[in-house]
């Protein structure tokens, strides 16, 4: 009889830690060539076109509304949940003014209907916000205004932000970012201050996920961490991700001892081939070198005129800041070497070596939903970006055709979605206690859709999230019946507890 009490209370105890303990089972990285829903972070585009659709010979009328609804339909078309929507102003490279309006600058009426009907769709909503140069073809990180320039820069640009920010909070938008790839303001410490600003008034606007679109070479800038990345404000490390250390960052980690000279050799001889696709051993290479670029933090080395690791290691500088991370940009072109040089614009044409890039990227970014929210492709053909490389769409008539196959191949990818199990917040494959602890903790929060505790895809966490738990508890699929005898929580582990308490005073009566 004492071992059978024994044998009751032990397993009691067990009930009692694996109901009660705040322990989250994380989700395991499952089969790379299933997009799994809420486990692999959302896969997307981002849409942005450099034009005014206004027409004044129909005034008050924005024909632009219908030009971004569409861009988003044909994105939602090809089977793909996540976009990013990136307004445009301008601003005078001189008095460093930004105008509202603009031959070449969307309206924001146009931006809101595109966020509207993402958000209708049930897409993942990131805004990502430009300013560029007008008339000049230098890139905007090069610039940042002194003196009188820079307070009417600032001014312009916080009310800016803010404009777009209500945008943001009116349809509750998945994540905004403030700005991308300010590289000198971002880098120059005297702007601290003004950034500290816009984000006060941008987050006083907008409730959701705040992020920054840093450029991929400067997202370590000590300056920009203090300035922007250390604010409790921001939520997210926004990335656009072009790197091209991440070869030789690669060849360098698994052979300390090799010389520029013959890591360079080794680039070369993996990237330059016009390749067949799939070649195997090739999109390996690209996976282990995402992995060492996401997961490991080297120490920086320099050698033989070239620097290594200085830029690795993105997750855990992310973790040690407290932030998620999202890759605002991602690209490679259909150029041969674009898997080293994701920019390159020019040479043979190997739309096999492109796939393989993006094929590698895919497989390293699987299961990392927790940490890695969101990737967002440059760019999905819409009107007014015509003529860019970097257009990608997948049916005719097509803009570029030699991005086809990437898109087909991606549109492919997003189309074997698996949805995670209703209620199942930890991904362990159970709906238990321990979903509930997630949403517990995790309750009031944006998070990326079906990520964490959104149990319905909204990218909040919130009370009918924890009614779609208690109605599939114990993995019933429809839950009704199941549901009526499922106690509130705090009381089905408070009764727990009682009865162990009670097995344990029985065994101690009996025993004296």
């Amino acid at each position: 009889m004492q071992r059978a009490r024994q044998s009751v209370q032990g397993l009691l105890r067990v009930l009692v830690l694996s109901l009660c303990v705040v322990a989250v089972a994380r989700h395991a990285i499952g089969d790379p060539a299933i997009y799994e829903v809420g486990s692999d972070p959302a896969l997307g585009f981002n849409l942005i076109s450099w034009w005014n659709f206004d027409n004044s010979s129909t005034p008050n009328v924005d024909e632009g509304v219908a030009v971004w609804q569409n861009a988003v339909q044909t994105l939602y078309d090809a089977g793909f949940r996540e976009v990013s929507i990136s307004p445009v102003r301008y601003f005078d490279t001189t008095t460093f003014s930004i105008a509202q309006t603009s031959g070449q600058g969307p309206l924001l009426t146009s931006i809101d209907a595109g966020v509207a009907k993402a958000k209708q769709l049930g897409m993942r909503v990131t805004i990502n916000p430009f300013v560029e140069p007008s008339g000049s073809s230098n890139w905007r990180g090069t610039y940042d205004p002194t003196g009188s320039a820079a307070t009417t820069f600032w001014n312009d640009y916080q009310n800016y932000m803010v404009a777009v920010a209500q945008i943001a909070q009116a349809h509750n938008v998945d994540a905004m970012t403030i700005g991308t790839e300010l590289k000198a303001m971002n880098d120059d410490a005297s702007n601290a201050s003004h950034w500290t600003s816009v984000i006060n008034a941008v987050s006083g606007a907008y409730q959701g996920p705040l992020g920054y679109s840093a450029n991929w070479d400067d997202y370590r800038n000590p300056r920009l961490t203090s300035a922007i990345w250390q604010n409790p404000k921001i939520s997210f490390i926004g990335i656009d991700s072009y790197f091209n250390n991440l070869l030789y960052d690669y060849y360098k980690y698994q052979n300390p001892s090799l010389t520029t000279t013959q890591i360079t050799t080794m680039v070369n001889n993996a990237t330059n081939p016009i390749q067949s696709y799939p070649d195997p051993a090739f999109i390996n290479l690209m996976t282990a070198a995402w992995n060492k670029m996401l997961d490991v933090d080297s120490p920086t080395v320099n050698s033989g005129g070239h620097t290594y690791f200085n830029l690795d290691g993105i997750l855990p500088f992310a973790a040690s800041l407290g932030k998620k991370v999202q890759f605002t940009e991602q690209g490679y072109l259909y150029y041969n070497n674009s898997s080293a040089s994701p920019q390159t614009t020019s040479g043979s044409i190997d739309t096999a070596e492109q796939r393989m890039a993006f094929q590698g990227l895919i497989n390293a970014l699987d299961g990392r939903g927790s940490t890695l929210q969101a990737a967002d492709i440059w760019q999905w053909y819409m009107d007014g970006s015509g003529g860019s490389q970097w257009n990608i769409d997948n049916t005719p008539p097509l803009d570029q055709p030699n991005n086809q196959a990437l898109a087909q191949m991606l549109s492919s990818f997003v189309g074997t979605a698996v949805y995670p199990l209703a209620g199942d917040f930890n991904r362990d494959g159970v709906v238990d206690m321990s979903d509930y602890i997630v949403w517990r903790e995790n309750v009031g929060q944006h998070v990326s859709a079906y990520s964490g505790a959104d149990g319905d895809g909204n990218g909040m966490v919130d009370a009918n999230d924890y009614s779609i738990w208690r109605s599939h508890f114990g993995g019933a699929a429809a839950g009704e019946s199941l549901a009526a005898t499922v106690p509130e929580p705090t009381a089905f582990c408070l009764l727990i507890s009682c009865v162990l308490m009670l097995v344990g005073r029985s065994r101690g009566v009996r025993s004296h």
